[in-house]
């Protein structure tokens, strides 16, 4: 069966969660949904974000998501209640990407502040900066083995 997953445009990105079940999706009116596939039904909408999402991406458990803003910030929110978890600060210039570790201990920021950030995804800490790009970081991954 196919649905129609409404909601505001232009949407910025959106990610599926690893299941297949859910997707996520940042938007530019500064709200972040996730809908259930397999219903078509809208699960959570997150509100009150000061600038856009750049990037989503689900956690490879799905219980989290990570949300690169143009706020210089990632907003991590719980799937299960969509309340935000933490928020991982220190980039001085708006995020284009995160992406987690394949054990979904880690989340690496990209951002136009020429600079990667590595943080605990649970807590927040930033474990690294990785410095030296001469411009805008616009994507980061991990290597399979973490």
């Amino acid at each position: 069966q196919i649905h129609v997953l409404e909601g505001p445009v232009p949407l910025r990105s959106f990610a599926f969660s690893a299941d297949g079940k859910r997707v996520v999706a940042a938007s530019s009116d500064r709200t972040v949904r996730i809908w259930d596939i397999t219903t078509g039904q809208q699960v959570h909408v997150v509100e009150g974000l000061t600038r856009w999402g750049n990037s989503c991406v689900f956690s490879p458990n799905g219980k989290v998501v990570a949300v690169a803003s143009a706020a210089q910030k990632v907003w991590i929110l719980d799937t299960a209640t969509g309340k935000r978890i933490h928020t991982l600060e220190g980039h001085t210039s708006g995020l284009d990407t995160c992406v987690f570790s394949v054990d979904g201990k880690l989340l690496a920021s990209a951002s136009d502040d020429d600079t990667v950030r590595i943080s605990n995804s649970s807590t927040g800490e930033s474990i690294r900066v990785l410095e030296g790009h001469t411009r805008d970081v616009k994507s980061c991954a991990f290597s399979e083995d973490g």
